[in-house]
């Protein structure tokens, strides 16, 4: 193999490596309480040309195991002084069933934000539970590309 292949190879490799990087993301566990309060998932930072940011919820399942009839999740965004970042009811519904990314719109006035901070809580109360997400602080509804 020559130099110039091998080096074609290379480029072409972390050319791949760098658009597969999002698709793989990193779920991570939040545990939420039965009482809806709202446990802090993670910070992301976000490309202020956008205004939207995104998060998956993965499964959401009890704590204490046996049956789980839980689908939904809570996720609310707010910026570093804890300002809610989405309008009324001000936060957005996650299904586990979904099978693409959830889109988040950030209102008008906090889209020049460059970090967002995620929470989450079940859904309907009465039922501490684990939930398996990941989130993104940016993401471009034209083209559906995420980070």
């Amino acid at each position: 193999m020559s130099k110039k292949s091998i080096v074609t190879s290379l480029i072409i490799i972390a050319l791949l490596i760098i658009t597969c990087v999002p698709v793989f993301g990193f779920q991570f566990v939040v545990p939420l309480s039965a009482d809806q309060s709202w446990a802090v998932g993670i910070s992301k930072s976000h490309n202020t040309a956008y205004s939207y940011c995104a998060a998956k919820l993965y499964a959401v399942y009890p704590q204490n195991g046996g049956t789980d009839n839980l689908r939904y999740v809570d996720c609310r965004i707010v910026d570093s002084d804890e300002n809610y970042m989405v309008g009324y009811p001000y936060y957005t519904l996650l299904d586990e069933r979904s099978t693409g990314v959830t889109p988040i719109h950030i209102v008008e006035g906090e889209q020049d934000q460059t970090l967002i901070d995620f929470f989450f809580r079940v859904h309907y109360s009465g039922t501490a539970a684990y939930a398996s997400v990941d989130c993104w602080g940016t993401y471009n509804i034209n083209n559906g590309s995420y980070y």
